[in-house]
């Protein structure tokens, strides 16, 4: 059993140790870095390479049983040569009678180093391929949420590095507030290569045409650049810097609901995509360049969608037509993806790989950068997290990953696609995924199917085919669910920790703010009508759970399974609990509104038992996701609310649902007629 919070010392794990297979020997083809090694690195290298060359001899420590040091005229050697601007090698690496790197930075030279150590983790030796290697980054930005320990947590600096592992080389932190572990985390995130960018929460307090604005502005946005002018970025969302706009299609407050106490009848500025947003954005701009004159003021679009979905007005073509073209807008890659299944309309509310994407809206609002002229960014959630199950580290689906790998290449052909944010709140958590993304993003041209089968042949050796078709059969059930908001917002917020509600809602002593425990299934516009499609969205949540147990049960046919493959049949495992609990929803809903229409004593007491049956079902079902809970400490842990899916959660569902089915129902029996 794991106590709470173990999995971060996972996050702290940089190398894995003994990695090294000593019955393996080295090809005349290959070239085997031997004990003693001597890495030499320029004699001006700065902190970043410095701290590659050391994390290389502690790798060559701990997982290659080899010793080395940095010194001069070494086996291996890297030279940096800042490249000619029309080449976009980032690093190339030659391997002959010793190893050389060129690259272009210092940052380009710790990939080059890290990327040593994944060839050499595949090959489970310290033996490289002779031969050269040239790779560039073909994303940038790579931004992760710096979350895992907690917002304004004192970061452990070997995360970082094992985010610089990864291969991405920006991270998001903080939220342009002055906090206390700021400095430190962002000294250690620049340690390793890592550009910083904040998601502003700042309040706008005043429209930019105010006599007040320039002084408070730069009294927020140019105080905190002006304290640390390392940041390389800034990105402004809707909801969180919503402002006092003049465009009188929105209401012109923020987080307003009335004026004079009158309720207002027009929609917020953080979710109208209001035509003098380029006032809020230059304003900005103005109060933290004189600190910063390349920091990138990140515009995205995520609040603003169903402006264009509903009403086709043309408000987000005149914003982003005014907007300046010296910053950068995001636009989220699959959010609003609204697509047909079997007779009803689906809709992805959040982040998910139901379908790879990309949606309508970012093909409307790429193109409509691309005219601009201003660089192109994403939300893609590649490194694994979603929010189709909020309480897991990660989507074990890699076949419909690569779906969108490869959607997001044909995006960066068709519109410029340059950079991204790759999780949201639910942070980097390290996976086969985030390595194989990591591959896919360095090799454009590479198999992709391939790179995963390398990687899972480095991870379950023999075993790797049987975890290929697990997974495949997992991603396969990844098509059909649905990432509506009755459902994102309600049980895959927090899993089997989801309350059964017959009348009463009883507040959950382990609610997070995003969830919606009602389940209520209200309009909203975007999918068909809930009545309506209630029966077909629990078939299609049945195939989940039908495709996610074949696969449990492929990796449980697996003799003598390693520790690495009990942690993913047990996450498998608990993704199937999880959709239980959607489909015990949707038969809990159907007779719970049942209760309320129907006149008939018999069809009243077959409703009843009906919602008995449910009941014992989901306690039986939570009760054995307890299991998966107790052998995975990031199970039903959400990294902004905590445990909100954990098992002290879990436990309080069940005593919530018993008193619905025995007390509440039972209330029901009392009223029928005699």
């Amino acid at each position: 059993m794991e106590r709470k919070y173990q999995f971060r010392e996972t996050l702290k794990e940089v190398h894995k140790k003994n990695v090294r297979c000593f019955n393996t020997i080295a090809t005349p083809c290959e070239f085997e870095i031997s004990d003693c090694c001597v890495i030499s690195i320029p004699n001006n290298s700065g902190r970043v390479l410095a701290s590659a060359a050391m994390d290389f001899v502690d790798y060559l420590f701990t997982s290659m049983n080899i010793s080395a040091r940095i010194g001069r005229e070494g086996f291996i050697d890297i030279e940096i040569k800042p490249e000619n601007p029309e080449k976009v090698t980032e690093f190339e690496i030659t391997i002959d009678e010793k190893i050389h790197i060129l690259a272009a930075d210092e940052r380009s030279a710790a990939q080059a180093l890290y990327y040593l150590e994944d060839l050499m983790n595949e090959r489970k030796a310290p033996f490289i391929k002779k031969g050269k290697i040239s790779k560039n980054l073909q994303f940038s930005p790579r931004i992760t949420y710096s979350t895992g320990f907690g917002r304004g947590a004192r970061i452990p600096e070997q995360f970082f590095a094992l985010i610089a592992h990864h291969g991405f080389n920006a991270v998001l932190m903080g939220n342009g507030l002055l906090d206390l572990n700021f400095q430190y985390n962002l000294d250690n995130a620049l340690k390793w290569g890592l550009d910083v960018y904040i998601c502003s929460n700042i309040l706008s307090k005043y429209h930019p045409d105010d006599p007040q604005a320039k002084e408070y502005y730069n009294n927020t946005y140019g105080k905190f650049i002006k304290t640390y002018p390392e940041i390389k970025g800034i990105i402004l969302v809707g909801e969180a810097i919503g402002f006092p706009s003049k465009d009188t299609n929105s209401s012109g407050n923020h987080r307003s609901k009335s004026a004079d106490n009158i309720p207002l009848t027009k929609i917020d500025t953080g979710f109208y995509p209001c035509e003098d947003y380029y006032t809020l954005v230059n304003i900005v701009k103005e109060s933290v360049r004189p600190y910063n004159k390349d920091i990138d003021i990140v515009l995205w679009t995520y609040n603003w969608w169903s402006e264009e979905m509903l009403h086709k007005s043309g408000a987000i073509r005149k914003m982003i037509e005014l907007l300046p073209t010296d910053i950068s807008l995001m636009v989220s890659f699959d959010v609003s993806d609204q697509y047909t299944m079997d007779g009803v309309t689906k809709f992805v509310c959040d982040y998910s790989i139901a379908t790879p994407g990309p949606s309508d809206t970012f093909k409307f609002e790429a193109q409509l950068a691309k005219e601009k002229g201003i660089r192109l960014y994403s939300h893609v959630s590649t490194s694994g997290s979603t929010w189709d199950f909020g309480v897991i580290p990660y989507m074990p689906m890699p076949q419909k990953w690569i779906k969108r790998y490869k959607a997001i290449y044909e995006a960066q052909e068709k519109y410029g696609l340059r950079g991204f944010i790759e999780n949201w709140t639910p942070g980097f958590y390290p996976s086969i995924v985030s390595e194989l993304t990591k591959k896919c993003y360095f090799d454009k041209g590479s198999d992709f199917d391939e790179n995963l089968r390398i990687i899972l042949k480095s991870h379950f050796g023999e075993t790797a085919e049987t975890v290929y078709k697990a997974l495949d059969l997992w991603s396969e059930a990844s098509d059909y669910i649905h990432s509506t908001y009755d459902n994102q917002y309600g049980p895959l917020r927090v899993g089997t920790a989801f309350p059964f509600y017959l009348n009463s809602q009883i507040k959950s002593p382990f609610s997070s703010p995003w969830s919606d425990f009602s389940h209520s299934g209200q309009p909203n516009l975007f999918n068909t009508l809930y009545s309506v499609r209630i029966d077909t969205d629990r078939k299609h949540w049945e195939k989940v759970a039908e495709l996610m147990k074949e696969g449990v049960d492929l990796l449980n046919s697996i003799e003598n399974p390693s520790e690495e493959l009990l942690r993913l049949e047990n996450l498998g495992r608990y993704i199937y609990h999880c959709t239980t609990t959607v489909i015990n929803i949707h038969r809990w809903h159907k007779h719970r509104d049942l209760l309320k229409v129907l006149d008939n004593k018999n069809e009243i007491i077959k409703s009843i038992e009906e919602l008995r049956k449910i009941g014992a079902d989901e306690k039986y079902n939570a009760l054995e996701s307890i299991k998966c809970l107790r052998k995975d400490s990031k199970l039903g842990f959400e990294n902004v609310d905590g445990y909100v899916g954990g098992e002290e959660a879990v436990m309080w569902k069940i005593k919530q649902l018993d008193y619905s089915v025995n007390v509440e129902l039972e209330r029901y029996v009392t009223e029928l007629p005699l």
